[in-house]
């Protein structure tokens, strides 16, 4: 649809780069719940760096096709004020997962879940980008467990990806990304960008699922700095509330500081499918 048809309601988010708005498609009558957002690029000071967000979103957008990625539907990135038009998506934790005793099939709907992350990551690395900024408030779940990436403005080219000379890492030599699931490497400019990172991410978003908190209280960058680079994670409430052996220990080597030391994207969609098929009793998710 044309970006005039686009009818656009109250704000929903405001970030440092972007303002997101409700939105309803072409000739939709405005009583419906809003399907859509459409999210603009911020003005004032911060125009520049959210412009290159707004572009590297789209960029990203267009080269993965996923069932676990959010889909582009409209963009808008020369004149006036960029836009991009994306499926309202609300950040959501998987139902029960942190409850205790755990149970059964609580563990299945975690690996579940987890596992549809994975992919959704890896059709990304496949493209030759990484999320650059996976987070518990960047997964939406729905009621039946389907599981969809969203937010990817930091999204960054893998180094040695095959590129045309139009894609660039437009964030090149910065640090970016939520500084609560930020890998340790990535706080030296500098430093090859790989799916490394978005692993460590992902690890840190199944500890949230699992006990409801990040494994370090830090307020500063700093403080997060150190967390990241020198703490490591303490799992012992984890493992003594009954999660399975392999899951902690998968967990364990995600949040690895060398990033050498964490598992590659076959091997952690592996482990997650055995937990998955071992705790539903031999029922998982369609595959992607």
């Amino acid at each position: 649809a044309p970006a005039a048809d686009w009818q656009v309601g109250s704000v929903l988010a405001i970030t440092g780069l972007s303002v997101v708005r409700l939105a309803w498609g072409p000739g939709e009558p405005r009583e419906r719940i809003p399907a859509y957002v459409l999210k603009q690029a911020a003005t004032g000071p911060a125009a520049r760096r959210a412009r290159l967000a707004i572009a590297q979103e789209v960029e990203a957008l267009s080269t993965v096709r996923s069932r676990h990625v959010v889909p582009l539907l409209d963009a808008r990135l020369n004149g006036g004020e960029p836009f991009i038009v994306l499926p309202r998506l609300v950040p959501s934790r998987p139902a029960g997962v942190a409850r205790r005793p755990i149970e059964r099939e609580q563990v299945g709907r975690v690996a579940d879940v987890a596992l549809q992350v994975c992919r959704g990551l890896r059709d990304l690395h496949a493209a030759g980008w990484i999320h650059g900024d996976p987070s518990p408030d960047h997964v939406a779940v729905d009621p039946s467990l389907h599981v969809t990436l969203f937010d990817l403005g930091l999204a960054r080219r893998i180094d040695g990806a095959n590129r045309g000379p139009e894609i660039a890492d437009r964030w090149q030599g910065a640090v970016t990304g939520s500084l609560s699931t930020l890998a340790p490497e990535a706080f030296r400019p500098g430093t090859p960008i790989g799916p490394e990172r978005d692993w460590y991410a992902f690890g840190l978003i199944l500890h949230d699922w699992l006990t409801g908190r990040s494994p370090w209280q830090a307020r500063t960058e700093r403080e997060w700095e150190l967390a990241h680079r020198s703490q490591a994670a303490d799992l012992t409430e984890i493992r003594r509330a009954g999660f399975p052996p392999g899951l902690v220990d998968l967990l364990g080597r995600l949040l690895a500081k060398d990033p050498l030391r964490r598992p590659e994207g076959s091997e952690i969609e592996s482990r997650l499918l055995e937990l998955a098929i071992d705790r539903f009793g031999g029922w998982i998710a369609p595959a992607a």
